[in-house]
């Protein structure tokens, strides 16, 4: 009996562990195949060998939210509360007063009144105590501890640069040395910029101090406008420079060469776009006033594109041949091939018959405006590698009016071009987005390539490159062909586009961020698709093709098919018709999100009812508060430290 009883443990034992080794092995599979998986969505440029939980973790994307602490969760919300209840108290205060809050540049009073009025305050309170016991559910953490330790791993090391690719949602990790060098080829050529010892931002903040002074005096700005401009006017701040990996410009066979062999970017060499962080800076405010003077003057040329939106609307009202060409073009380095003084004296032209009655907001004399634009584009300074420098020509990638300031001088040069155009009359379309262009043409393909040769021949350093095509074209993120509605209705047809280095790496699901941010995102791109394409079978096969991607990124079925079901019924018509959205006043309750705080909406409304059975607060708060959620910080925030650079 004994014996038996030892011989069927034996078994037990044996048949436990084979259990367990198979186990073993299905997780080592798995993993194995996620790590092949998490590869599709990085490239490796540098010589550091990524551990395969390094590679899990990146896999996960720039934008992925490690799960927070619970640790001063509760204090974070009263907190936040708090603004709220200014919030609500300032607008029953103030309800029959002037709306400053629509003005562009309304920043908020931080006036905190003690006291508004006997129901509001009961409101105040019982929501108060509400959150005072709202449940906070623990957790589990969305990144094991393997991936927490290569968190820790790659946020201390210092050999290494993570950004993400540049027209493109791919991480790249670069080596430092190479990511630096690169930089510096950029940054030692002296037509563009200029090292220096000694800062002149001081000096410039003075002048521009005394010219806003004197609008407030002569009462030629109003006070919101005011108070906007000296905003971080004296801060000592200055511009971040960094670089955004070109993949998109490598043939994927060298793309893989470099990933196999890092030593071969040198050879090759690693491009990067130039981006100037200015956020924060002396004149970003004021930047962004000068922005908002501009962009109606720029809206109204015609060969503007504002977006992907309007580019089509355009092309849907064209009648064209079949014989048409398809040309796109591009201008080389455009913000930084544009001189300060032909972008100041094309401003000067623009603005010469201002009307400035049209704006929302009082705008000061136009010659003081050029003047301050003057010692803003004059006084671009920055830092990279420990060193300060200063641009010399140009406008900056990433400055707030850098955008209409290049387009305003980028009109007149096109102007310019087509104006000494023998052919210009068969060019059925001409539009163009930023330094994109884009051209319908009814002659043939070398009185086309005249025009680019015109082109090239105009501007001291500004050169084109364009690409012409009898049957389809590739511009901003579409797919322009000739197809059977062309013959039929004289349209031509359009689908979706992705580079080929697109890796796809779409917000992982598992990342903390409240659940309509993923399904916002799902069905925002579902109607993306199906106004940009609009052949009903290239749209059914970029949807499932979506869907797919979406799987890999850990989303449920359940909910790509609940948005796919919403957007059933859309027409492309009426995604294609601009509409404006009512202006209703809401309250908003902003705070983090954490999925550990249970039914925080319900405590917010569940005393809104006072408010609704008041006569006056029910006509004054006539909706109910949302809640609008900030984020914590992303894995791009935790790894991409510019100041590393």
């Amino acid at each position: 009996m004994t014996r038996r009883f030892k011989k069927s443990l034996k078994t037990r034992n044996r048949k436990r562990k084979r259990l367990l080794n198979l186990r073993e092995r299905i997780k080592t599979s798995i993993k194995i195949t996620s790590i092949e998986k998490a590869k599709s969505f990085v490239k490796n440029l540098s010589q550091r060998v990524l551990e395969d939980d390094e590679w899990l973790l990146l896999s996960k994307g720039v934008k992925f939210i490690p799960q927070p602490s619970l640790k001063g969760l509760r204090k974070s919300i009263m907190n936040d509360f708090e603004e709220f209840e200014r919030k609500l108290r300032c607008h029953y205060l103030f309800h029959d007063s002037k709306n400053d809050s629509k003005h562009p540049f309304y920043i908020n009073s931080g006036y905190k009144p003690a006291y508004s009025c006997g129901t509001l305050e009961n409101y105040l309170f019982a929501t108060k105590y509400e959150l005072s016991k709202i449940n906070l559910k623990k957790m589990s953490p969305n990144l094991n501890k393997n991936e927490q330790k290569a968190l820790r791993n790659l946020v201390k090391n210092k050999e290494i640069i993570v950004r993400k690719a540049d027209k493109n949602s791919t991480l790249c990790i670069l080596d430092k040395s190479t990511y630096i060098k690169e930089g510096l080829r950029q940054l030692e050529n002296e037509l563009y910029y200029e090292e220096i010892n000694q800062s002149r931002i001081a000096n410039a903040t003075k002048l521009i101090h005394d010219l806003i002074e004197k609008w407030q005096r002569n009462d030629q700005i109003d006070k919101i406008t005011y108070k906007f401009l000296l905003q971080n006017l004296f801060n000592k701040k200055i511009g971040k420079f960094f670089l955004l990996p070109k993949i998109h410009n490598i043939p994927p066979e060298i793309l893989l060469e470099i990933e196999n062999n890092p030593a071969k970017i040198i050879e090759y060499g690693f491009l990067g776009r130039p981006i100037l962080s200015l956020c924060g800076t002396p004149f970003h405010n004021l930047s962004h006033f000068i922005d908002r003077i501009l962009l109606p003057l720029v809206q109204s040329q015609n060969t503007y594109i504002k977006d992907t939106k309007d580019f089509i609307q355009k092309l849907e009202n064209l009648n064209l041949n079949n014989n048409i060409l398809l040309a796109t073009f591009d201008a080389s380095n455009m913000y930084t091939n544009l001189e300060y003084s032909e972008i100041i004296e094309a401003v000067k032209r623009v603005t010469k018959n201002l009307i400035c009655n049209n704006y929302p907001f009082q705008i000061p004399p136009i010659e003081d405006i050029i003047k301050s634009l003057e010692i803003i584009l004059k006084n671009n300074e920055f830092t990279f590698n420990s060193k300060t420098y200063r641009q010399r020509t140009g406008v900056p990638m990433g400055g707030a009016a850098s955008a209409e300031l290049a387009d305003i001088r980028m009109f007149e040069i096109l102007e310019h071009i087509l104006s000494k155009y023998s052919h210009r009359d068969k060019i059925a379309f001409c539009g163009r987005y930023r330094d994109d262009g884009f051209i319908l043409f009814n002659g043939n393909k070398n009185e086309l390539q005249e025009l680019f040769i015109t082109a090239n021949k105009a501007h001291k350093y500004l050169k084109f490159t364009y690409e012409i095509s009898s049957e389809r074209i590739i511009f901003l993120d579409t797919e322009v062909y000739k197809g059977k509605r062309l013959l039929d209705s004289g349209i031509l047809d359009l689908k979706t586009f992705r580079k080929p280095t697109e890796t796809f790496q779409y917000l992982d699901r598992n990342s903390c961020h409240p659940k309509s941010v993923f399904k916002g995102f799902i069905k925002g791109e579902i109607i993306r698709n199906i106004r940009n394409t609009n052949d009903i079978y290239e749209r059914t096969k970029i949807i499932n093709s979506f869907r797919e991607k979406l799987l890999q990124r850990n989303y449920k079925q359940t909910e790509i098919d609940e948005a796919i079901i919403s957007t059933s019924n859309l027409e492309r018509n009426d995604l294609l018709t601009n509409t404006e959205k009512p202006d209703v006043k809401t309250t908003i309750f902003i705070t983090k999100y954490n999925p550990a705080v249970k039914q925080l909406k319900r405590s917010i409304i569940k005393h809104w009812n006072l408010i609704e059975n008041d006569p006056e607060l029910s006509i004054i708060l006539r909706r109910k508060p949302v809640i609008a959620y900030k984020r914590h910080k992303n894995l791009q925030e935790k790894l991409t430290r510019r100041d590393k650079s």
